[in-house]
């Protein structure tokens, strides 16, 4: 694929056309990906604009962060949805800022859920305030997600936030601290295993 056809099916009159060069995007050519990108960003066809947030990685990074910014904020649940997933594939420069605006979507607790699930992705910088966020969330699956991940958090929060969790309401997030209890840092692996045991919920 040239750049040519990439742009002729990109401006076609037809949804299918332009769905599938954002599905495709990571053959168009390097030179041309960010501005075909950048237009279908702006596609009236959600699907399209799902793609192109769903192949963010595959973008070049002098406008990963201008398109993800922009999809983030789109009123469809799924884009949003799809920057969350991919916040791993983002420039630091703005990984954080879109994890902290994402993680305060209250339309949707699928996209919340994908921010924690990917808290192992994020710098250190921003990474233990957002789970100490996520793990006082309403929704039960993005505190598990917080739990899945308090092996790979920074030490300075892992345990503060473990020692909350093994006592959540929900027993699949108490279940999740178990399962990781022997890889969090050794000052309350023990403390953390025994209330996993013997704690029980609130």
């Amino acid at each position: 694929m040239n750049c040519e056809e990439a742009w002729r099916k990109t401006k076609s009159l037809y949804p299918s056309e332009r769905i599938r060069i954002a599905y495709r995007l990571d053959e168009v050519p390097a030179e041309c990906r960010c501005d075909i990108a950048r237009e279908l960003a702006d596609d009236e066809h959600p699907r399209a604009r799902r793609y192109v947030a769903r192949n963010l990685g595959e973008v070049p990074e002098e406008c990963r962060c201008e398109l993800a910014r922009k999809l983030s904020e789109d009123d469809d649940e799924w884009i949003r949805y799809e920057v969350a997933h991919n916040l791993g594939k983002l420039p630091e420069e703005c990984s954080c800022e879109l994890a902290r605006k994402l993680s305060e979507d209250d339309d949707e607790w699928r996209v919340r859920e994908r921010v924690a699930y990917n808290l192992d992705e994020l710098p250190e910088e921003c990474a233990c305030e957002l789970a100490r966020k996520l793990a006082e969330d309403d929704v039960w699956v993005v505190r598990k997600n917080v739990a899945i991940n308090l092996d790979e958090l920074p030490e300075e929060c892992a345990c503060e936030i473990a020692l909350k969790l093994v006592k959540d309401k929900h027993p699949e997030v108490r279940r999740w601290v178990k399962a990781v209890a022997d890889r969090l840092p050794e000052e309350c692996r023990k403390r953390v295993k025994i209330l996993a045991t013997f704690g029980g919920g609130q």
